[in-house]
């Protein structure tokens, strides 16, 4: 379940972050998916929940997912 919103976060974010961006629309979309209540926080106190089997390999996705938003939006 989680591994599906990973994707599903990171298509959105694809999407988000195609269009011509300013500033602001940045600033926007960095709130949306880091900020305090973005989307990938979010993922990351689901993670709590997740089994200790597959805890490891989602936490690398949202490691990697959290990395590919950072440097795309810096």
């Amino acid at each position: 379940m989680l591994a599906k919103k990973i994707v599903s976060v990171l298509e959105n974010f694809r999407k988000d972050s195609s269009a011509s961006i300013d500033l602001k629309i940045l600033e926007e979309i960095r709130i949306k998916y880091l900020g305090r209540n973005g989307l990938v926080t979010n993922l990351f106190e689901e993670l709590k929940s997740v089994s200790k089997e597959e805890k490891p390999a989602l936490g690398k996705s949202l490691n990697s997912l959290r990395d590919q938003i950072t440097s795309k939006i810096t």
